[in-house]
């Protein structure tokens, strides 16, 4: 085995961790879809040119932040538990409202109203947890709005979801 790649248990930064960060702050899984529907019909040696370009700078940009973020971490005297924690629970919110918009264009393109709804009771919900009241009431609104355009039977137990989650608000 090469001697670069052979893991110390007192390296910060084994060739492990390093990929896994770069996997996680470069996000590359989230980017494919879109990058190749953008570059749909391109010439492919400008497609890997661009990509190229892409992981440089990106990498570039992580090594940036991993030194100067780690100093001034330091000098703030925040502690990388702390800090893992707090972004670990924004990251979370953050995809799953990324989930809920995704899911909510798709409900809206299959013109299921009752469906949308329930979907924006269950955001409002995680945005109440999430601390934003701002946020969840506009989505409990929508999805009241929603409901009025359900017939009786199906808005009966969405409007005592909409109900219960306006007493949280």
């Amino acid at each position: 085995m090469i001697p670069f790649f052979q893991p110390s248990p007192s390296d910060p930064f084994s060739p492990g961790k390093v990929f896994t960060f770069l996997l996680v702050t470069i996000g590359p899984l989230k980017v494919i879809g879109p990058f190749a529907k953008m570059t749909a019909g391109w010439d492919r040696g400008l497609k890997r040119r661009l990509a190229f370009q892409a992981i440089t700078i990106a990498a570039i940009g992580a090594f940036a932040a991993a030194t100067v973020g780690s100093q001034l971490l330091k000098n703030w005297g925040i502690s990388l538990g702390a800090l893992g924690s707090v972004m670990g629970r924004l990251g979370l919110l953050d995809e799953a409202r990324r989930a809920f918009a995704s899911g909510a264009e798709l409900l809206q393109e299959s013109s299921d109203p009752l469906e949308l709804a329930k979907l924006l009771c269950a955001h409002a919900r995680l945005e109440l947890d999430g601390g934003d009241r701002t946020r969840a009431l506009a989505l409990a609104g929508e999805a009241e709005r929603l409901a009025g355009e359900v017939g009786p039977s199906e808005s009966s137990a969405l409007s005592g979801e909409i109900a219960a989650l306006r007493e949280r608000i």
